[in-house]
């Protein structure tokens, strides 16, 4: 996220996007890409961490530009992401909800599961003065991120304070370092299905006894 509301937060982004780079394995590629009121992919795929730390030094929010294309750069990442062999994440982070497009205009979930993408979403609210409205503001994070993580297997946090995001960053890195797929065969198949919801309910309650 590189609206403007990110001005006095985008140094602390860029910190910690290095964390997380820095966590890449063998086989491990990124592709980097920003948004506001537009998109733009500014780093190919590539596993070259040196190359992936310079292009953060570019990322720099848009003056006066309030615009926060949050789904609809969730629809292009997935796209982008489509032909991508081996196990596919989008992370997200952004500060604010979406405000360019809307939510319905891609069937985000659906789409995520049938290309086997889980999303992970990291939200920061942040302040950030207003030059129309002269006066602080703090922004508003979007109530759907979270369900949308979960929903396609992924995972959300919500952070308050700047310190916490390489924290953050590091512990997604880590987490999806170290996951497994657990499978299940019926003894008998009785036609019925369940919510890709519940799955992950069941999975997530296994994990935690575990």
């Amino acid at each position: 996220d590189t609206s403007y509301s990110m001005r006095e937060s985008i140094g602390f982004l860029r910190y910690a996007a290095r964390h997380f780079i820095a966590q890449m394995r063998r086989g491990d590629r990124v592709e980097i890409g920003a948004f506001n009121s537009q998109i733009r992919w500014v780093q190919p795929f590539t596993s070259d961490q040196r190359e992936l730390n310079r292009i953060l030094d570019f990322l720099t929010p848009k003056r006066i530009d309030y615009g926060t294309a949050l789904w609809p750069a969730v629809c292009e990442g997935l796209k982008e992401i489509a032909p991508v062999e081996g196990r596919k994440v989008l992370l997200v982070f952004s500060d604010g909800e979406n405000n360019v497009g809307n939510f319905r205009q891609c069937p985000i979930v659906a789409q995520a599961i049938a290309r086997a993408v889980m999303i992970y979403g990291i939200a920061l609210q942040t302040e950030y003065v207003d030059v129309f409205k002269r006066q602080r503001m703090k922004s508003v994070l979007d109530p759907l991120l979270p369900e949308v993580a979960v929903a396609t297997g992924g995972g959300y946090f919500q952070l308050h304070r700047t310190d916490d995001l390489a924290a953050t960053f590091s512990r997604v890195a880590e987490e999806l370092h170290h996951q497994y797929t657990l499978g299940f065969e019926a003894p008998v198949l009785d036609g019925k299905t369940g919510s890709f919801r519940g799955v992950v309910d069941v999975l997530n309650r296994i994990i935690d006894i575990a």
